[in-house]
């Protein structure tokens, strides 16, 4: 079986629990909201049709606005009397059917939330929705808490954590480390590259830690960048940092003192990136970028020479 088919076997089988949550949760609902249903009119027929017409709405494109605009005619309803031949009547239409929506769009909110889990493309303005609507449904009275519905809501914030763990520590790689100093008795943060790494091998290891979250192919790119990336931002540093101490020999009394305190302690920060690249990062073929530092250094090291060959003269 190709893992497309199982893809597809997997959001079947999430859309038909969801239908299965939706019966229960309109069917098995306390008699206090559905179990007594005043006589229908013609506002509470257009608000239900409406809320079937919702059910069945796609997957692929969201329908918050179809329930705010559901949730307003019942207010506008309710506030006018429209629902009921009396007080009890409108009040009682207005929970039924608050309830009613409450049920039916969360069910389709669930199958869309999934419908965007279950690509391979997770766009920031849907995860945008899906973070918002979640929150807001789950902190509504009509959730029946510990409900199966109750539970999916709980399921994709807990995709939506794992996706923001990863994208955190995905972010954290072009601008590290923050705010070097490039004082000499500074180093790069091997110890925390090495942590990153290991971190992002264990994410795509195990699948991201979770099926949906593993579909997104943001992530995957995302993490294996990271060697080239964290080796690009040490080679980077260290250029940086032997620019900052270029010309400072002039600040020293010989050429000695300048090699003790400047050159050898640069030059032994290139050689050790040099030698353990490989096993740090996991890659090849970098030593003439590494050596394009060292002939920095060593550029500013012949000038350093010159200079206290002359004034010793």
């Amino acid at each position: 079986m190709t893992m497309k088919a199982v893809k597809i076997i997997l959001s079947v089988a999430v859309v038909a629990t969801i239908g299965y949550f939706v019966f229960k949760e309109i069917f098995e609902a306390p008699p206090a909201v559905f179990g007594s249903r005043p006589p229908i009119n013609p506002f509470v027929e257009r608000i239900e049709k409406k809320i079937e017409n919702l059910s069945h709405l796609p997957v692929n494109v969201f329908c918050r606005d179809s329930n705010a605009h559901i949730l307003y005619l019942i207010a506008d309803y309710h506030k006018n009397e429209f629902l009921g031949a009396n007080s009890s009547q409108n009040e009682q239409w207005r929970d039924i059917l608050t309830k009613e929506l409450y049920v039916v769009y969360s069910a389709k909110f669930i199958e869309q939330a999934f419908d965007v889990f279950g690509k391979p493309d997770w766009r920031p303005g849907d995860l945008n929705i899906i973070r918002t609507e979640t929150r807001a449904l789950k902190a509504s009275p009509q959730l029946d808490r510990g409900s199966p519905v109750d539970s999916k809501f709980d399921e994709i914030l807990s995709i939506l954590n794992r996706y923001d763990a990863i994208t955190g520590l995905i972010s954290s790689f072009p601008n590290f480390p923050l705010n070097p100093t490039y004082q000499m008795d500074e180093k790069f943060p091997v110890q925390d590259v090495l942590s990153k790494l290991q971190s992002s091998r264990e994410y795509i290891a195990t699948g991201m830690g979770n099926i949906y979250v593993n579909n997104c192919r943001r992530l995957h790119e995302g993490l294996g960048q990271a060697p080239n990336i964290l080796f690009s931002n040490h080679t980077e540093y260290l250029q940086n940092k032997v620019i900052n101490w270029t010309g400072k020999y002039t600040e020293h009394s010989s050429f000695e003192n300048y090699s003790n305190a400047i050159f050898k302690p640069l030059e032994q920060e290139i050689r050790d990136l040099l030698y353990n690249y490989r096993e740090i990062y996991g890659l090849s073929g970098k030593e003439q970028e590494i050596n394009n530092i060292a002939n920095i250094l060593n550029s500013d090291n012949n000038r350093a020479w010159a200079h206290f060959t002359s004034i010793n003269r």
